[in-house]
């Protein structure tokens, strides 16, 4: 295993963070421009998922 600096750490931590951040951005965006554009009625949510 190579030694890693400390700013090589904190680089690393910090790409990961962002990337996190982002995917939890467009996890939110996606989730939440669906309900908005296309919010699903009651009637056919019902038939779509008769379980629920």
């Amino acid at each position: 295993m190579p030694q890693l600096s400390p700013m090589s750490w904190i680089t690393l931590f910090v790409l990961l963070m962002i990337s996190l951040l982002v995917l939890s951005i467009l996890n939110w965006w996606n989730t939440d421009s669906k309900l908005y554009i296309s919010p699903a009625p009651k009637k056919k949510k019902a038939k779509l998922w008769p379980w629920s």
